[in-house]
């Protein structure tokens, strides 16, 4: 009677003992896909500097894994690494499962040890096309499909061949997110900042930004506070580049339109047939943009030194227009007694998104944009798709720029808007979390 008690006892603590592995084990198997959700989009609830923290394979690569073997090992993909034209970093930066949760290595099973040594290694992992959405699962104790103990069931508790029943590790909206204005349309805002009309060399040495700041940067070209007048400009010491204008240049009078554009003026920059100025007059003259304000005037152009310098341009962007209509000229305009001034031209612009696609910067160009551009502020709405067709952007840090529109060709150009003075400036796509209306500040 004795023996048959402590037989039963020890089968009782055996049992309890097995059962306390397996709860374990089960425990474990539920640590490894949360470690496994993390690895793939990270976790936007922690904060670094105030700011959602953006990490993981998709925030490195712009898409899913294809297996989890790509959260373990680099395999063929292109290593992290930084892209000096569009200023984002890009590429496979793991392993992004720790190897303290690593089981046999360079593998990852569940903590039943389930490896069927594929890529998956052993978990049931399955992209739905159509939403986006991530399965992976665990097979339980007997590693079989189903089951009705406690640990045999599979994990998440579902049948895995049921289609479109198991919940999603990760969903598409976690990790892409979808772009619409207030409306509900497909747009991205931009807010064109206006820049000052005054600015100045802080060296007081130099006319023009180029001349400033390089090449030997001892100068910083800014705005002069106040100078909202040419009068308070020139007082001020300033240069006076009220909204439209666009530029100055270096006229060579020795060139005609048939012969600017063939000739180079250094480092790869040709010369520019045309320009508009304050007046909103064409400036049939050939520019050349290598030069500052003190070394085009002492630049003889016509190579025999006869003495044919160039003169300083500022160039504008706009169409003269009288109050009056009826006058089309600025003399007749001003003797009436009515003002001529500088109206703005309609501009074609796009912007261009730049983001990470399977390892690697894509862009998108956007549909064009109509706007009248006379310098001042402006808000533009940007339709990716349709005018009302939400488009998505990965989780990550993305890029934009802005572009001429070619309505010719119905395409975006490669030259920027405005023509000078921008590059690509940089956004954060957190899911959940709504994208700021994007700024193009004109410098």
């Amino acid at each position: 009677m004795v023996v048959a008690i402590l037989s039963t006892v020890a089968w009782m603590t055996l049992d309890t003992v097995g059962n306390n592995n397996n709860q374990v084990r089960f425990e474990d198997t539920k640590n490894r896909l949360a470690a496994i959700r993390r690895a793939i989009i990270g976790d936007v609830s922690r904060t670094v500097n105030g700011a959602p923290e953006v990490r993981g394979y998709v925030a490195d690569m712009g898409s899913l894994p294809g297996s989890l073997r790509d959260l373990v090992s680099q395999g063929s993909h292109v290593a992290n690494n930084y892209s000096a034209t569009y200023g984002l970093r890009v590429g496979w930066n793991g392993p992004y499962i720790s190897a303290s949760s690593m089981t046999g290595g360079a593998r990852f099973p569940d903590a039943w040890g389930n490896d069927d040594g594929t890529d998956n290694y052993g978990w049931q992992f399955n992209v739905d096309v159509g939403t986006g959405d991530l399965t992976v699962g665990s097979q339980g104790l007997d590693n079989a499909s189903g089951g009705t103990g406690i640990y045999e069931k599979d994990y998440p508790d579902y049948t895995i061949a049921a289609p479109n029943t198991p919940p999603p590790l990760v969903s598409g909206n976690e990790y892409f997110v979808e772009v619409t204005d207030a409306s509900g349309n497909g747009r991205l805002p931009v807010d064109i900042d206006a820049p000052a009309p005054c600015w100045k060399c802080s060296s007081g040495s130099s006319s023009t930004r180029r001349a400033c700041e390089v090449p030997s940067g001892t100068g910083v070209w800014e705005s002069v506070q106040g100078a909202d007048t040419y009068g308070a400009c020139r007082v001020a010491g300033g240069v006076w580049l009220p909204p439209g204008h666009v530029g100055a240049g270096c006229e060579d009078s020795t060139k005609d339109s048939a012969s600017c554009s063939g000739t180079e003026y250094g480092g790869g920059i040709n010369g520019v047939w045309g320009g508009i100025d304050i007046d909103g007059n064409p400036i049939n003259k050939c520019i050349d943009f290598t030069r500052d304000l003190s070394t085009c005037t002492t630049k003889d152009y016509s190579g025999d030194n006869s003495g044919t310098f160039g003169s300083w341009i500022q160039l504008y962007n706009g169409v003269g227009i009288c109050t009056d209509t009826s006058f089309t000229d600025k003399a007749s305009c001003t003797v009436a007694g009515e003002t001529w001034y500088l109206s703005a031209l309609s501009e074609s612009v796009c912007m261009t998104i730049a983001h990470r696609v399977s390892g690697v910067i894509a862009e998108q160009d956007s549909r064009p944009f109509f706007f009248n551009w006379d310098g001042t502020r402006q808000r533009l709405e940007f339709a990716m798709n349709s005018e009302s067709t939400a488009f998505s952007l990965p989780q990550g840090r993305a890029g934009y720029r802005l572009y001429e529109f070619d309505e010719t060709a119905n395409a975006c150009t490669d030259t920027p808007f405005p023509k000078t003075g921008t590059q690509w400036r940089h956004f954060t796509v957190v899911p959940g979390n709504i994208i700021p209306e994007l700024e193009w500040d004109i410098e």
